[in-house]
């Protein structure tokens, strides 16, 4: 089990499979789950099960999906230093991993380079909580920043016209519905507590010549918004008492033939 305060009054609990927000209230405690966690239950699709199908084993899925969970979350630790005005090398660690960037890693935090001098952000938070107590479920958001409407031009330029964004990077190989589900969900909870005009997705890595994906629909942000809704009220079916289990267990154990015979 893994407890962060993440921000006052809020300690994000990860466990094997699972993740919570605990909120503290003058009532007690409330557990929110993780949106990423809620977005389990949306379906994989047939892709997918294809994909898992024509692997060797599930064991090989397993390193397959841990690798590419590892390979986020350095790509996301390395944009956190360059948001943050550190600088950042190929050799560098960051976050709790003990081995440098690879050059796959490395070109994904290259890409988002591009990104920003394309789009040029006025950034306003990084990595920060954003809680819906009335849907009853949390989330950690990259980014929220404000873009200037003329960076979006075939030739970017500065307008004055700014617009409040926010923002998730990707690795992974495709923008996938999950992936819209979750950053609507964000969106939604960002609207409750002030202005925010749009949201979008940044994937790294992807085919395009700037190396990268900037996922925009934002016509269709409460359609995804339903949409996680719904896998919610799966989730929910599925995990009727959403709250951590703590089980207190002892830090050192013996065996107790080996009790007996110091002993004796």
């Amino acid at each position: 089990m893994i407890k962060e305060l993440v921000e006052p009054g809020i300690i994000r609990i990860t466990l094997d499979d699972e993740r919570y927000y605990k909120v503290e209230t003058d009532n007690g405690p409330i557990y929110h789950p993780a949106v990423t966690w809620i977005l389990n239950s949306y379906p994989k699709g047939y892709g997918y099960h294809q994909w898992l199908g024509n692997l060797p084993s599930f064991e090989e899925s397993q390193i397959i999906l841990h690798d590419a969970g590892r390979r986020g979350s350095k790509v996301h630790g390395g944009i956190e230093r360059l948001l943050h005005r550190e600088s950042l090398s190929i050799d560098d660690l960051v976050g709790d991993h003990t081995e440098p960037f690879t050059a796959k890693e490395w070109m994904y935090v290259v890409y988002f380079n591009a990104w920003y001098e394309r789009y040029q952000p006025i950034i306003e938070a990084i990595e920060y909580t954003i809680i819906n107590p009335d849907e009853g479920y949390g989330g950690t958001v990259d980014l929220r920043c404000l873009i200037d409407k003329g960076r979006f031009e075939k030739e970017p330029t500065f307008t004055g016209e700014l617009e409040r964004w926010l923002i998730d990077w990707k690795t992974s190989a495709n923008i996938y519905e999950s992936a819209k589900c979750q950053v609507a969900a964000y969106w939604k909870a960002e609207q409750m507590l002030g202005e925010i005009d749009r949201a979008g997705i940044v994937r790294l890595g992807s085919k395009h010549k700037c190396g990268y994906e900037f996922w925009q629909d934002n016509e269709n942000l409460e359609h995804y918004y339903e949409l996680f809704l719904n896998t919610k009220q799966i989730w929910a079916h599925e995990n009727p008492e959403p709250e951590p289990k703590f089980i207190d267990v002892p830090e050192t154990l013996v065996l107790e033939e080996f009790k007996q015979a110091k002993s004796a």
